[in-house]
């Protein structure tokens, strides 16, 4: 089994990334298969775990310890990333990157692995880039190539404060089988 720790959006921006979406899908058949997930910006990609149960203490520490932060989504960007042995391409909103946002996503690799056996995850640490992903995989990496050369100057000035923080849940290794199996507030104390 798999776990992931996100931080909702607000409706704002959920209706912004699902909207848009919807319009990059119908033009370009894409598929919908990031909105499997809601609208969230990612923290910790998913990481191998033996027990869900044991990871809930933890995760109702973190939310409790962890103050409200200031997120904002920036522009639209285009990574590659391999699907079924293909290249395929990965729009998402690039998320400004903050001290906070830094910390957080250090602290919980941080202490996971002092917890629990191999949480890493692919693209953790330094490099990893804040996003809250709009479309994945459906298509060749051209037609994404495509997709961003019409919509990358799109106007992107989305800001919110998360006040809440996620846990997913996959009994299986295909990202498409998450749910959000819990949402806590930040900083409120039992």
């Amino acid at each position: 089994m798999k776990a992931a720790i996100f931080l909702p959006v607000d409706y704002h921006i959920h209706n912004f990334m699902r909207a848009l979406a919807v319009e990059i899908h119908q033009k370009y058949q894409t598929g919908l298969h990031a909105a499997s997930f809601p609208p969230h910006i990612t923290l910790k990609l998913p990481f191998r775990l033996s027990n869900l149960a044991d990871l809930e203490p933890y995760f109702d520490h973190l939310a409790a310890s962890t103050s409200p932060l200031e997120i904002a989504l920036t522009r639209l960007e285009l990574q590659a990333t391999a699907v079924g042995g293909a290249e395929r391409g990965v729009l998402w909103l690039a998320v400004q990157e903050s001290r906070d946002l830094r910390e957080l996503h250090h602290r919980i690799n941080q202490e996971l692995v002092e917890r629990f056996e191999d949480t890493q995850a692919a693209y953790d640490g330094p490099d990893f880039k804040f996003h809250a992903t709009l479309a994945v995989g459906g298509q060749p990496m051209e037609v994404y190539q495509r997709i961003y050369a019409e919509y990358k100057d799109i106007s992107v000035d989305l800001r919110y404060v998360a006040t809440q923080i996620g846990l997913a849940y996959s009994d299986c290794d295909a990202t498409a089988g998450f749910i959000t199996y819990r949402i806590m507030p930040l900083g409120e104390k039992a």
